[in-house]
């Protein structure tokens, strides 16, 4: 008597793999998509803290000088952020104050490629804003 796996066998086994893969990859990129918006928010959080230390010692927030550039952050700012043009670029700008309103930084997270979704975190926040990047932070 031989032992081994028929062709049926192997085929339905093969067949069983494919839909248990079908029914995880959904799973797997929504878990993906949330990771990246945690990295981004999670940076946003870090961009915000160093504007406030920089206003601190400096007297105004960095992005007040008209910097927004991704690496200008970076190095000005002392924090490390993932590669400029890699999943996220970030910057920051200034609202001007206004009557009553005071100054405050908005960091901003645009994701690159197909999915165009933004993240913004104000000073006055407690958490990050999901939007568009056609949207400015208020």
């Amino acid at each position: 008597m031989k032992s081994g796996f028929t062709l049926i066998e192997i085929i339905i086994v093969v067949i069983i793999i494919g839909i248990l893969a079908a029914f995880a990859m959904p799973q797997y990129a929504r878990t993906q998509e949330r990771a990246l918006d945690n990295e981004a928010k999670a940076n946003l959080i870090l961009i915000q803290a160093a504007e406030n230390i920089y206003k601190t010692e400096a007297g105004n927030f960095l992005a007040a000088t008209g910097v927004d550039a991704h690496t200008v952050l970076e190095t000005n700012l002392s924090i490390d952020l993932p590669p400029a043009g890699s999943k996220w670029n970030y910057t920051a700008a200034v609202t001007a104050a206004a009557g009553t309103v005071p100054e405050r930084v908005c960091a901003q997270a645009t994701r690159n490629g197909d999915n165009a979704r933004c993240w913004k975190i104000r000073d006055t926040d407690d958490a990050p804003l999901g939007g568009t990047p056609a949207t400015a932070c208020p």
